[in-house]
């Protein structure tokens, strides 16, 4: 942005970036654009207002349009999730790719229904290292805004298929407008967390994207407040800081998944502009333990592990549960019942990378894949 605007038009601006849809941000723009001198020096900025204006213009026509589609009831299903279930909305600008992939997964051409059959919408689950995978699959270029949203909130995580730049653009693209709605798609190495403190801003950390005065003009001159602590990650950026501001917004972790090694190609001038960095996993089925690094990424993503367990007299449940990572014995004894706890003696755990029983307390931190054998008394 030029920074030698009049002190009417710097305000001006900080209203379109404050604006809570994209009909404010349009009328916002507007004004912004009003306020710019004409003359050589701003003649850049001028075209770059001109397109966001054209560009917001078009978005509210294509989402007038499809609310005219709309119908009248939610096409997306109640799930009922199990101790080992996770949602997966699983995206792309065509549905027959996420069939691919969903083939490639379970080697079969058709995975078992839970529901009735949609389109351009489908829903599929596979079971797979312990963990049912539910697979909400969306061509998101003809389904409604409103029906991404409902699913989006409903997965535990967002998958984009995305095997060319032009696709990956688009994917994020779509994804970022869903901002607008309150809904963020911010992983770990890009969270910010925002504490309201003093006056000022103070920054813990530093990101590749975000200067201070950049920070401050959108949490004092934009969100108005007075003062704040800004914990910043790596790769944090304007977008994830704004998802931290916003009240009540909800935040999901994305994931892409593609062919082509995107890891370095998300972090360019482009995409930051965009605002959304997902984690990528590069898909090489010829790799023979490819479905479980796939399994292990997604955990990784929601921030869960697998334990499963074992009566001391029985033999191991094929079926995990799920608990937050870095969780403990007493975190999973609760899980299966609340008093389980007052009556514990003490648990045996069983490592993956070891295969000998360890004694634990309660306080023993557990890993994805442990196998926990609990003696009560």
């Amino acid at each position: 942005m030029v920074t030698n605007l009049p002190p009417e038009a710097l305000a001006q601006f900080r209203k379109v970036v404050a604006s809570r849809t994209p009909e404010e941000k349009l009328q916002n723009l507007k004004l912004y654009l009003s306020m710019i001198p004409k003359h050589k020096g701003t003649a850049k900025l001028v075209v770059q207002v001109k397109r966001q204006i054209s560009r917001l213009e078009d978005e509210i026509a294509q989402e007038k349009a499809r609310k005219r589609r709309q119908r009248s009831s939610s096409i997306i299903p109640e799930i009922t999730k199990s101790k080992s279930t996770v949602v997966l909305l699983t995206v792309s600008e065509n549905i027959s790719k996420c069939f691919h992939f969903i083939k490639s997964f379970t080697g079969v051409s058709e995975v078992n229904a839970r529901h009735d059959t949609y389109k351009p919408f489908d829903i599929r689950s596979y079971k797979f290292g312990g963990v049912e995978l539910i697979f909400l699959m969306f061509d998101f270029s003809s389904i409604s805004r409103s029906e991404m949203l409902d699913a989006a909130r409903k997965s535990d995580v967002t998958v984009l298929l995305a095997d060319t730049m032009e696709e990956l653009s688009e994917g994020l693209n779509v994804l970022s407008k869903l901002g607008f709605y309150n809904l963020f798609f911010v992983n770990s190495k890009s969270k910010v967390i925002v504490e309201e403190h003093g006056y000022g801003i103070s920054t813990i950390g530093k990101s590749k994207f975000l200067t201070e005065s950049q920070i401050e003009a959108i949490v004092i001159g934009a969100y108005k407040y007075k003062g704040a602590k800004v914990y910043l990650s790596e790769l944090s950026t304007s977008y994830a800081l704004r998802a931290a501001l916003e009240r009540g917004a909800s935040i999901k972790p994305l994931m892409v998944i593609s062919t082509t090694d995107f890891e370095d190609i998300i972090l360019d001038d482009h995409f930051s502009e965009i605002g959304i960095v997902p984690s990528v996993f590069k898909l090489d089925v010829t790799n023979d333990d490819w479905k479980e690094t796939f399994l292990e990424s997604v955990l990784r993503n929601i921030g869960k592990i697998r334990v499963f367990t074992k009566p001391p007299s029985g033999d191991v449940d094929q079926e995990a549960i799920l608990i937050r990572e870095n969780g403990t014995v007493e975190d999973l004894a609760n899980f299966i019942h609340r008093d389980l706890i007052k009556s514990f003696k003490y648990a045996r755990v069983r490592r993956k990378s070891s295969g000998s029983w360890i004694k634990v307390g309660t306080a023993f931190e557990l890993k994805d894949g442990d196998i926990l054998e609990i003696r009560a008394l």
